[in-house]
C-alpha cells in the first residue's frame, strides 16, 4: 500500500510539473494514447474495470475478465476501444476521475489482509491467479 501511494504521488507530481498546456502536446503517432491525458485516463479506466471486477466477484459472480466478449489476448483491441473513449477528454477532469478511481482501488485493497491479496486462488472469480 504505501509503495503504491508512492509511486502514485511520484506520477503526480510529474504530471502536475508539465504547464497547464502540456498535458496535451500530441506524443509520437506510434503510441496508442497520444498525450498525457489520455495516459491517464487509460489507467483510470483500467481502475474502473478492475473496480467492476471486484465487485461483481466479490458479490459472487464471474465477472468478465479482462470485458464481456474479450480474452486477454485481446487486449491491444481493449486499450484501443479505451483511447477512443477518451481521445478528447479534459485534462482537469480526467485528473479528477483518476484520484477517484485510485482512491477507490485502495479502499478496495485495504479491505483484505495480505493473504488475501497474494495467495492464489483464495477466491473463487480470480481463478488460478491472485486478486
Amino acid at each position: 500500500m504505501e509503495l503504491s501511494q508512492t509511486n502514485y504521488r511520484k506520477l503526480t507530481a510529474l504530471v502536475n510539473s508539465y504547464a497547464d498546456e502540456e498535458p496535451n502536446v500530441e506524443f509520437s503517432k506510434d503510441y496508442l494514447n497520444r498525450n498525457i491525458t489520455e495516459v491517464l485516463a487509460h489507467l483510470h479506466q483500467w481502475h474502473i474495470m478492475f473496480l467492476d471486477w471486484y465487485a461483481g466477484g466479490m458479490a459472487g459472480k464471474k465477472p468478465d475478465i479482462p470485458a464481456k466478449g474479450y480474452t486477454l489476448k485481446y487486449l491491444p483491441d481493449i486499450n484501443r476501444k479505451i483511447q477512443e473513449k477518451y481521445s478528447n477528454s479534459d485534462y482537469k477532469e480526467v485528473r479528477k476521475l483518476l484520484d477517484t478511481s485510485f482512491a477507490n482501488v485502495r479502499k478496495n485493497i485495504e479491505k483484505h489482509p495480505e493473504n488475501e491479496l497474494f495467495e492464489k486462488k483464495i477466491f473463487s472469480w480470480t481463478g488460478t491467479t491472485l486478486l
